[in-house]
Parts: structure tokens; C-alpha cells; sequence
């Protein structure tokens, strides 16, 4: 099981990716007028790609060891 602390460092605010993602979500409300269901599959595709980048980013920082030298 993962622990939400990773996500208590803003260090994943400095990833490409999630700062893309981040834009995109932000910018939903420019498609709310388009038909209903495009919307959803936008917000869901939206989602599980945001979801697929953090498990990476996750993975990759739990492996690490950087994080456990604030911990000892």
C-alpha cells in the first residue's frame, strides 16, 4: 500500500507532466458547452492519464531513496 505523504511535497508541482495536467483540468470549463457525454470522456480520459503519470511518479520516488533521508 502507498502512503499519501508523498503527495505532502509540492516536489510533484516541478514535474512536466503534472504541470500539463494541471492546465488541461484547469481549462475544462472551455468544453462544458459541448455535448455531455464528449465532456465526460474528456474529464474521464483526463483523469486516468493524470492517474497513470502519479502511479509513475509515485513508483519512482518510492524507490528512491531521497525521501527517506528526511525521515531518519
Amino acid at each position: 500500500m502507498m502512503i499519501d505523504q508523498f503527495f505532502t511535497n509540492a516536489d510533484y508541482y516541478k514535474n512536466q507532466e503534472f504541470q500539463r495536467l494541471m492546465r488541461e483540468w484547469n481549462s475544462l470549463d472551455d468544453y462544458k458547452d459541448c455535448n455531455p457525454e464528449i465532456y465526460e470522456e474528456i474529464v474521464e480520459n483526463l483523469k486516468n492519464e493524470f492517474y497513470r503519470i502519479s502511479k509513475e511518479w509515485l513508483k519512482h520516488n518510492y524507490d528512491s531513496d531521497e525521501w527517506k533521508e528526511s525521515i531518519e
